[in-house]
C-alpha cells in the first residue's frame, strides 16, 4: 500500500520563459535556489539575472499564476499541485532534450502522471523528502514510534503542527490507517483531526515560526510529520514553466533547465548550508 506522496520539487515553465536578460522566478523563499552564490554563479555563467517573487503557500502560488499571466518564467511547484496547475492551463510544456542530466532522473519521478500529459513534460523533478517529527527530548524518556503521540493526553496543549490543510489531512489519514493517496474515509479523518484540536497550542506556517515555538519552550511535541517507524508522508517539488509566454529553447542560456544545473552544483563553502 502506498503511504506517501512521491512528488519531488519540479521545474515548471509558466507558458513562456523569457528570452530577455531577466528570468523571473515564482519561488519558496530560502529553499536553496535563491541563495546568493547560486544566483551570482548563474549570472556569471549565462549573463542573465534572476528576479524572485515569493509565495507562502501553494494556494498563493496558484493565485499569482492565475492573476499575473506572463509575469513569471519559472515556478517551483509541490508535486501535489502540478496536475491542477496543468488542468488550469497555467503551465507550458518543457523540451527536456536540452537538460544534460535529465536522463539520470529515476523513471518514477520523470514519468510521474502529474508531470507528463499527452506526451509532453510539464515539470522537471528537483528534490523530494520525508516529513518528520520533532520532539523536545527533555520531555520524553523514550522517542515516540507512532503518530499517536500527538493525541496522547499527556501532551494536551503542547503540540504544534504546520498550518497546512493537505498535511493535516495526511496526518489524519495515516493516524486512521489509510493511504494518503487514496483516502477512503474522510469522515474518519475529520473526526481524528477534531480529536487533535485540544492537543494543539499553535499552528506554524513557516519554519521560523516553528523554531520560535521551540525557543519559547511552548511545545513538548511539535509535529512536522509522522514519527519514525510509522508511515511517512513524502513531498516533492518540481520546477515548471508558466503560461502563456513562449518558453526559451533548451539551448538558450535563459532556459530554466540550465539554471537548474547551476543551482544544484555543489559548492565547497559552509555558508551554502
Amino acid at each position: 500500500m502506498k503511504t506517501g506522496l512521491l512528488s519531488p520539487s519540479f521545474l515548471a515553465l509558466t507558458a513562456g520563459g523569457a528570452l530577455a536578460a531577466e528570468i523571473r522566478v515564482l519561488n519558496w523563499q530560502g529553499y536553496g535556489t535563491d541563495l546568493d552564490w547560486a544566483v551570482e554563479e548563474f549570472a556569471e555563467a549565462t549573463g542573465h539575472s534572476v528576479v524572485h517573487e515569493y509565495f507562502n503557500s501553494e494556494q498563493e502560488m496558484l493565485t499569482k499564476l492565475r492573476t499575473n499571466p506572463g509575469a513569471f518564467d519559472v515556478v517551483l511547484i509541490n508535486a501535489a499541485f502540478t496536475g491542477q496547475a496543468y488542468e488550469e492551463g497555467l503551465l507550458a510544456p518543457i523540451d527536456t532534450s536540452g537538460i544534460e542530466n535529465y536522463g539520470g532522473i529515476p523513471d518514477k519521478f520523470a514519468e510521474d502522471p502529474s508531470l507528463v500529459h499527452e506526451g509532453e513534460v510539464y515539470g522537471v523533478p528537483w528534490t523530494w523528502g520525508l516529513t518528520a517529527i520533532a520532539i523536545n527530548t527533555e520531555a520524553f524518556d523514550e522517542k515516540p514510534t507512532s503518530l499517536e503521540v500527538l493525541w496522547d493526553p499527556a501532551y494536551e496543549g503542547r503540540v504544534s503542527i504546520r498550518d497546512d490543510a493537505e498535511e493535516a489531512v495526511h496526518l489524519g489519514a495515516l493516524a486512521t490507517g489509510q493511504d494518503i493517496n487514496d483516502i477512503a474515509d474522510l469522515d474518519a479523518v475529520e473526526q481524528k483531526l477534531r480529536e487533535l484540536m485540544p492537543q494543539l497550542r499553535t499552528f506554524w506556517s513557516w519554519r521560523t515560526t516553528g523554531i520560535s515555538s521551540w525557543q519559547r519552550a511552548s511545545s513538548t511535541s511539535r509535529a512536522i510529520g509522522p514519527a519514525r517507524r510509522s508511515a511517512r508522508p513524502r513531498w516533492a517539488f518540481r520546477w515548471s514553466s508558466s503560461s502563456p509566454r513562449k518558453a526559451p529553447s533548451p539551448g538558450s542560456t535563459a532556459c530554466p533547465s540550465r539554471r537548474r544545473r547551476s543551482t544544484r552544483r555543489p559548492r565547497p563553502s559552509s555558508s551554502t548550508g
